[in-house]
């Protein structure tokens, strides 16, 4: 039987109950945004990833997120994600759901994987300017 308490008490310990509905859609695989529809092995990683999350410190630690976050958008409007002076938001969040780390939005990502998604922006920007070098 499923403890949906648990899983809130988690969410909220985590702050990470804001992006709930995003997060369930992820472990789902875009089937619901729902917790009782989840399957029974989809709960059971969805409470493993929010049991590691609590361990691992603060992930809602409001300064480090939002660091860690503008650094990401600034290799991303580096390897040709903005139209200007701003990001294609459009472009840049299909990108996310098809290709990045954890293929989900950005507002989802905890601490621990930005700095895995910062990396991957790293080296794509590094790969467009050596090829641009030669």
């Amino acid at each position: 039987m499923k403890k949906y308490n648990q899983i809130f008490a988690l969410l909220n310990k985590s702050g990470l109950h804001k992006q709930k509905d995003v997060l369930v859609l992820s472990y789902t695989g875009g089937r619901t945004e729902s917790l009782r529809e989840m399957t029974d092995s989809e709960y059971n990683s969805f409470l493993e990833y929010l049991k590691k999350e609590v361990v691992r410190g603060n992930p809602s630690d409001l300064e480090q997120i939002k660091k860690k976050r503008s650094k990401v958008l600034y290799y991303a409007s580096r390897c040709g994600f903005d139209k200007g002076d701003k990001i294609n938001w459009a472009k840049f969040n299909g990108w996310m759901l098809k290709y990045s780390v954890y293929k989900k939005p950005l507002s989802v990502y905890s601490t621990y994987q930005l700095d895995e998604l910062i990396s991957q922006f790293q080296s794509m920007y590094k790969k467009q300017t050596d090829e641009k070098s030669i």
